[in-house]
């Protein structure tokens, strides 16, 4: 779980830590403002969003592959 801090990515959400309780398991995430994907598809958005969009997720993934993070 320590190596998720390590990981610095501007298409990657950050991970601080977590915190495990009688209530449950709690991650400390980085806030990302702007709606979910789910938002964006129901908006019906641009084929060039689509696309901006796709490009993020690629270079993110290349970038998880690169420090041999297992992804799926």
């Amino acid at each position: 779980m320590e190596d998720l801090a390590q990981i610095k990515h501007q298409n990657i959400m950050g991970y601080y830590g977590f915190q495990d309780n009688e209530e449950g398991l709690h991650w400390f995430l980085e806030l990302c403002n702007g709606g979910t994907l789910k938002d964006m598809i129901k908006a019906r958005i641009s084929e060039l969003k689509v696309v901006s969009l796709f490009r993020q997720l690629l270079d993110a993934m290349t970038y998880i592959n690169s420090q041999s993070i297992v992804s799926f």
